[in-house]
């Protein structure tokens, strides 16, 4: 073994057990105390997960991208991408305003990173998911060559899968067809996309929930959890619309229940969640100190 191959082996052999301690934390009253920790060492995690796939170590490597992926999400910094992308749209048009290209710069660069972060992972729904929104954001900056691939994969992934907002990446397609000028291109991205979302409300039976919305939202409580803060606290904090919890009382019964026991510090309830939405919520409480 070369000195190199051996340094890396030893370096990996460091930083996983420390995830594996940190995960352990997690569930303890020392949760504070991870993050903690963690944060003082991101670097060296994310130096740690390239070197494992460097040497092909996918299991090490996934491993650790996931206990950086809690970490990310429990200190807030999980959306921090949607974050930037709603301050740049509502900074204005990014060809005329200065700030609207700054900030769709930066929530590029972390789209970027969440789906390098997401193929570490291997899970396809999500991995199809910022694939979407990375497309959107480089489409928006007006990079439509860059950005045509990323929605192209992101389409062949979700319709590989049967993810049900498969229609908002022929939506995103459409648009980048519009903005190159082929009309007829875009024509047929939008008759795939009512064909896609038609398919997609039949198959649920009720409204549509996006499924960023869903991890939004079970993120939101996990950080209050950790915090300490009240359902209604960290809501108000995010800007939330009025009437929120009522309407997912009505609509969406399971996530309603799901966030209450997150927030509340109680046990995973035994409630169905329906099957598009099954691994967001494993993941949510998976990340529960």
């Amino acid at each position: 073994m070369s000195p190199s191959a051996e340094l890396a082996e030893r370096f990996i052999g460091v930083i996983l057990p420390l995830c594996g301690e940190f995960d352990k934390l997690l569930r303890t009253a020392d949760a504070k105390v991870a993050l903690g920790a963690l944060a003082a060492c991101e670097v060296v995690v994310r130096r740690a997960i390239d070197a494992a796939l460097q040497r092909s170590e996918v299991q090490e490597a996934a491993f650790m991208a996931d206990s950086l992926k809690r970490f990310l999400e429990l200190s807030g910094r999980g959306n921090r991408a949607g974050v930037l992308s709603g301050q740049a749209e509502a900074a204005g048009d990014p060809s005329t305003s200065s700030e609207a290209r700054r900030l769709l710069a930066q929530a590029i660069s972390e789209q970027r990173e969440a789906l390098r972060l997401e193929e570490q992972l291997g899970r396809p729904a999500s991995i199809a998911i910022s694939h979407s929104n990375l497309a959107e954001s480089l489409r928006r900056a007006g990079l439509l060559d860059e950005a045509r691939p990323y929605a192209q994969e992101a389409l062949a992934i979700s319709e590989r899968i049967g993810h049900p907002e498969t229609w908002k990446t022929l939506e995103i397609l459409e648009d980048i067809a519009e903005d190159r000028g082929d009309a007829g291109a875009a024509a047929e991205y939008r008759r795939r996309k009512e064909a896609a979302y038609q398919e997609a409300q039949e198959r649920a039976g009720t409204p549509s929930l996006p499924s960023q919305a869903v991890v939004g939202l079970l993120q939101l409580a996990l950080t209050a959890r950790i915090r300490g803060d009240t359902l209604d606290e960290a809501l108000s904090a995010a800007e939330a619309q009025d009437g929120l919890m009522a309407t997912l009382d009505q609509q969406y019964p399971w996530l309603a229940v799901h966030l209450r026991a997150l927030v509340g510090g109680e046990a995973r309830p035994s409630v169905d969640v329906p099957a598009d939405y099954a691994e967001l919520v494993d993941d949510a409480w998976s990340a529960v100190p």
